[in-house]
């Protein structure tokens, strides 16, 4: 008896280990990925040769014609090469997700965003943008809204989602590498309406409202992933400044 109750302590300890093994793998935030030349070299393109831009004026980002007119050693051409790489990263679809996460630590400067001002961002984030991109179909969202504890600024963003359920991208990868894109796409998703479902809704009108746009969202999470044709197109870029570069030269082209 001695002898089988020691046994099964050991085949218990020998579970447990293996078990702690098995979680520190999938959950670990180190990701091992081998060698792609092709993705690789996309990626550090990815890195611009400018430096991030100055704006003058105070609040600073506010006064891009002002920088336009004078941005000194900042070269639209360098931009563009970088969105060329961007968008040729996304056509590759999930192939090149590992090499993205691989990346996602690299701070050098890549390309700027606007969102009512303009904001630098680094290669690292522009390999979490290219991912989500392709996943979370479910559009801006809110900045906040009314639920019956109050006003509340919820996150349900691609990056959170991964922070709440695996801590890291490198885990989210290792868990649903397997997936199409389109199903981790509806995985996402409902995991935002489960979310926006435990806030709660404040009537019926808004419950209504927002249970046609969980509709909405699902259905675009279902739907195919059209091909991105090469080369690049003439009006691609990701970049803010020289959106509006391109912008401004074809409202002069059209007086």
């Amino acid at each position: 008896m001695k002898f089988l109750s020691k046994r099964k302590r050991i085949l218990l300890i020998l579970s447990l280990a293996v078990c702690v093994c098995i979680l520190a793998y999938w959950y670990a935030p180190i990701h091992f990925v081998g060698s792609n030349p092709e993705i690789e070299s996309s990626i550090d393109r990815l890195a611009s040769t400018n430096s991030p831009p100055k704006f003058s004026g105070d609040p600073s980002h506010f006064y891009l014609k002002e920088f336009l007119a004078n941005p000194g050693d900042w070269n639209a051409d360098a931009q563009q090469k970088v969105s060329d790489a961007y968008y040729e990263l996304k056509s590759m679809g999930k192939i090149a997700f590992p090499y993205l996460i691989k990346h996602i630590g690299d701070k050098r400067y890549s390309h700027e965003r606007s969102y009512s001002t303009f904001a630098s961002h680094t290669v690292g984030d522009a390999c979490k943008y290219l991912i989500a991109d392709q996943i979370d179909r479910s559009g801006a969202g809110y900045k906040s809204r009314q639920t019956p504890t109050g006003t509340t600024m919820s996150d349900f963003s691609f990056e959170a989602y991964v922070s709440w359920k695996y801590g890291s991208y490198a885990a989210w990868w290792r868990n649903k590498k397997h997936l199409s894109l389109a199903e981790m796409r509806v995985e996402f998703c409902e995991w935002r309406i489960s979310g926006e479902k435990q806030l709660g809704f404040v009537d019926e009108d808004q419950k209504n409202r927002m249970m046609e746009s969980f509709d909405l969202m699902l259905e675009k999470a279902k739907s195919p992933t059209s091909e991105m044709p090469l080369p690049v197109p003439d009006w691609y870029t990701v970049d803010a400044i020289v959106m509006e570069i391109k912008m401004l030269r074809k409202n002069e082209a059209f007086k």
